[in-house]
């Protein structure tokens, strides 16, 4: 069907499916060329065939290969990040951008491993300041390092506000050359920043402990009041049903001011007391 095209000077070059003889299908690339004579003119056209069976097979094996990847790193709620051996960023999952705050931005346009420097970091909990040597993507580059675990807060692109977070990272390697390196960032910021919270509320506590004091604490789940105070008593703690209700206070004047409140002694009270 490309004859008439060939003949008035055009190459044509296609592939198509095709069915052998033993019934299986295959794909072959075709290619038609005019052949001309040494004044020019078209005196016919030569054509070249090749078997790309394989080709095709092994194009589809990749496709399904990328379409598995693409649909693992879909999954995966942390920032997935792959740089070539060059340290140039080719690709990273939905989440990475989500962590650094940059959905705009294409992983290509950090290329190499100095291009980092645009990326603000700090080590925690001790606050070093990371160059761009000292990302985990390119230290598993540059050094091969596997790091398993690394704290390091973050500051993302969209200023809003510093993130801590785990990165993991490990080289690439293809038949002992590296091919580039691999790295996982795991957003831990609610978690740490409710664990320095509790970590606050204890320091607090234990200083409240060390010296006098008088608290009340009231679980809203199990509805029971818990009352304490310093073990030498230097803080007073004065408590006592006033009818059905139970008062409690660090001075007398709390509980008096209660209405109803009857200021008569008990003395049957008094004298257990100094029984």
């Amino acid at each position: 069907p490309y004859t008439a095209r060939v003949l008035a000077g055009e190459t044509v070059v296609y592939e198509t499916e095709i069915v052998r003889v033993h019934g299986r299908s295959g794909w072959i690339h075709c290619e038609y060329s005019p052949w001309r004579e040494p004044d020019g003119s078209i005196s016919g056209w030569v054509a070249s065939i090749a078997d790309v069976t394989e080709v095709r097979a092994a194009e589809r094996e990749r496709a399904k290969s990328a379409a598995l990847v693409d649909a693992v790193l879909a999954s995966i709620p942390a920032g997935v990040v792959i740089c070539d051996a060059q340290g140039t960023l080719i690709r990273w999952n939905a989440a990475n951008p989500r962590l650094w705050g940059n959905p705009e931005v294409e992983p290509t346009s950090f290329e190499g491993v100095e291009s980092y420097a645009r990326c603000r970091g700090w080590r925690y909990p001790s606050g070093e300041p990371l160059g761009p040597h000292d990302w985990p993507m390119a230290r598993s580059l540059e050094r091969r390092e596997r790091v398993d675990g690394e704290l390091i807060e973050i500051e993302p692109f969209d200023d809003s506000g510093r993130k801590v977070a785990l990165f993991m990272s490990a080289p690439i390697v293809a038949d002992g050359e590296l091919v580039g390196a691999v790295a996982v960032q795991t957003d831990l910021t609610a978690q740490v920043r409710a664990e320095q919270a509790v970590a606050d509320s204890e320091r607090k506590l234990r200083r409240i402990i060390d010296g006098m004091f008088a608290f009340a604490a009231y679980d809203l789940n199990s509805r029971s009041l818990t009352l304490a105070r310093d073990a030498f008593g230097e803080k007073p703690l004065y408590y006592g049903y006033c009818g059905k209700t139970f008062l409690f206070g660090s001075e007398l004047k709390a509980l008096t001011a209660f209405p109803g409140f009857d200021a008569q002694p008990d003395m049957q009270a008094l004298a257990d007391y100094f029984k």
